[in-house]
């Protein structure tokens, strides 16, 4: 869509509530960048409701995928601009058809959290993979923390770079044709 501002942002908890500095600073980000639509993952949170946060986000809409325990959780809030239509969703994803209020062009959404012990991560990636499929005609987003890499040098930190993962990851990524 024309102009769509899309943020996304991995919160690493919601802090608590949504009077939290985190979730404060969070409504900063999202008016400060005139966001259209806002994907929040790892919210880690089960009992913050849709409406709640359509009315803290002054938002038009919202999905909410509410964490298992203190793992995962994820948030798809969008402003009238945008209408939305949610195609599919896991624990780790949110796949939707976004289209644009404004000038009617359409375009595939693929909000994705993933696993970061990789335990589900090729049942993620063909889940996504058939919602591109099955939307060729759309281009299509892909954004979130996808929780992988796709060259060594892109690690930081302890450890060493798997490069079993990266070429998965990588074949991943082509399949689904996605640019990076």
């Amino acid at each position: 869509a024309t102009g769509a501002m899309i943020l996304s942002w991995n919160c690493q908890g919601s802090g608590g509530s949504l009077c939290s500095t985190k979730m404060a600073h969070l409504i900063r980000l999202m008016n400060s960048t005139k966001s259209h639509v806002c994907f929040i993952s790892e919210t880690r949170n089960s009992s913050i409701s849709r409406t709640t946060i359509i009315n803290r986000f002054n938002a038009d809409n919202a999905f909410v995928v509410p964490a298992v325990g203190q793992s995962g959780g994820l948030w798809l809030i969008w402003k009238q601009d945008i209408a939305i239509t949610v195609v599919n969703h896991s624990h780790n994803y949110i796949l939707a058809v976004c289209s644009s209020n404004v000038d009617n062009k359409q375009f595939g959404l693929a909000c994705v959290y993933g696993d970061p012990h990789h335990r589900a991560t090729h049942s993620i990636w063909a889940d996504v993979h058939q919602f591109v499929v099955n939307h060729s005609t759309l281009p299509i987003l892909c954004t979130g923390d996808l929780n992988d890499i796709m060259a060594p040098n892109e690690k930081t930190g302890p450890g060493r770079p798997n490069i079993t993962l990266i070429n998965a990851f990588c074949a991943y990524v082509k399949q689904c044709g996605f640019i990076d």
